[in-house]
């Protein structure tokens, strides 16, 4: 296989040719490295790989056409490349590695193409103007660290494919208001699996979310839904009122926290509910059966638990159970 090594020119424009001596090549590790007066580089049609660090530093770099049929981008392939304000991912792209756009100050927006199944650990770090994005229906998972301080992010789609937030995913993204759903179903499921670090609902007390365009005032979890994940809604503060239906028996610490403008919770079923404080031997558990109707209002039919829906653990029979 054939590889670009290095360059040691000093062009400020750059169109790298289709071939070596006829046959396709691959940009080699670290080959593009620290050009500084580098401005725009042009990746010709088959090349069939951009390596490790290839444009690491190019720190006047602002402009990046990478071909169709280009598969992967490599770890930290524009790592500190902090003039990058143009490059669009080909449709062909399926795996964006590890920190690929790692202190890209300047970007402000990027399409992920659908095919992309995870976004890797710290793959937009520190990319501070990047104002929205949006993660295709083929990712499953943002992995540590892949947004981190992307302090001006506001706006994000989630894809129904998504099922897991790992630790830090969005840590100090301080200006997210607006989350937009297409499946209600595939957001209730999903994971944060570290904690409020990994939950892009977490920095501004005030998020509203969509669901197909439209702003979410009343949740009404699809029936067939045997959880709602701790998280799920935290800080909606557009949401009114929630409906869960007779096929949910656990619903996570936090789902609804931060929710202030719910005054209405429906439970198809009120049998064997239970509320949990804390965990394991110290937990307490306050048994919710006992209520006439099955439409409770959280200040006047629980008094004293105003925040027991919001922030605690519920179950539905299934106390001695682990969720």
């Amino acid at each position: 296989k054939n590889y670009l090594v290095a360059y040691t020119g000093n062009a400020t424009e750059i169109t790298l040719p289709e071939s070596y001596k006829g046959e396709s090549y691959a940009i080699y590790n670290y080959a593009f490295a620290g050009c500084a007066k580098l401005k725009s580089v042009i990746v010709s049609e088959g090349i069939t790989g951009v390596g490790d660090y290839s444009f690491k530093d190019c720190v006047s770099l602002e402009s990046v056409s990478l071909p169709e049929g280009l598969e992967k981008l490599s770890f930290g392939s524009f790592w500190g490349c902090s003039s990058l304000t143009d490059i669009a991912i080909p449709g062909t792209v399926t795996s964006i590695g590890r920190s690929v756009f790692y202190d890209c100050i300047a970007l402000e927006e990027i399409v992920i193409p659908e095919g992309v199944t995870l976004i890797d650990n710290f793959t937009f770090f520190g990319c501070s103007s990047l104002k929205s994005i949006v993660i295709p229906d083929s990712v499953t998972k943002i992995c540590k660290g892949a947004f981190q301080d992307c302090v001006s992010l506001t706006d994000i789609t989630v894809g129904k494919g998504v099922t897991e937030f790992e630790t830090d995913a969005f840590k100090n993204c301080t200006s997210i208001v607006n989350i937009y759903l297409t499946d209600l179903e595939a957001w209730c499921k999903v994971l944060f699996t570290g904690g409020l670090n990994s939950c892009p609902l977490k920095y501004d007390a005030q998020i509203y979310m969509y669901l197909n365009g439209e702003l979410l005032t009343d949740v009404v979890v699809p029936d067939g839904i045997e959880a709602i994940q701790g998280l799920a809604f935290f800080n909606c503060v557009s949401i009114e009122s929630v409906y869960i239906p007779d096929s949910v028996s656990y619903i996570g610490v936090w789902a609804f926290s931060g929710c202030t403008s719910l005054n209405s919770v429906t439970f198809e079923n009120t049998e064997d509910w239970s509320v949990r404080y804390g965990s394991g031997s110290a937990s307490i558990e306050l048994d919710v059966t006992d209520t006439a109707k099955n439409a409770i209002n959280i200040s006047q039919d629980l008094p004293g638990l105003e925040s027991g829906f919001t922030n605690f653990e519920w179950n539905r029979g299934l106390e001695d159970e682990e969720q």
